[in-house]
């Protein structure tokens, strides 16, 4: 699902359902005007999201070998905070 922007599309169709009161869900199911916390949560979240993404790309830069042994006893290196389970199941399909 998209994540909302800040304010409501301009120009979306629908217009307020009947009665026409601000606030009420559109057509389409959204609220038009959407309320006031959204573009606080959604100014936290982008905040919080640049955080954590500046922290992942300093542990990905600083990322260290690492061995991942398998249930069946196989070994497979990776990286630290840069492989993922995903990675390593393609390598493992990749080499049978």
């Amino acid at each position: 699902a998209p994540v909302p922007t800040a304010a409501p599309p301009a120009g979306s169709a629908g217009g307020a359902a009947a009665g026409g009161d601000a606030g009420r869900e559109a057509a389409g199911g959204q609220l038009n005007p959407w309320p006031g916390y959204v573009a606080d949560r959604l100014s936290l979240y982008e905040q919080l999201k640049r955080e954590s993404d500046a922290l992942l790309a300093k542990k990905a830069a600083d990322s260290k070998p690492i061995t991942v042994e398998l249930p069946d006893g196989q070994k497979v290196a990776g990286k630290a905070w840069v492989t993922t389970p995903y990675q390593l199941a393609c390598d493992i399909r990749d080499r049978r």
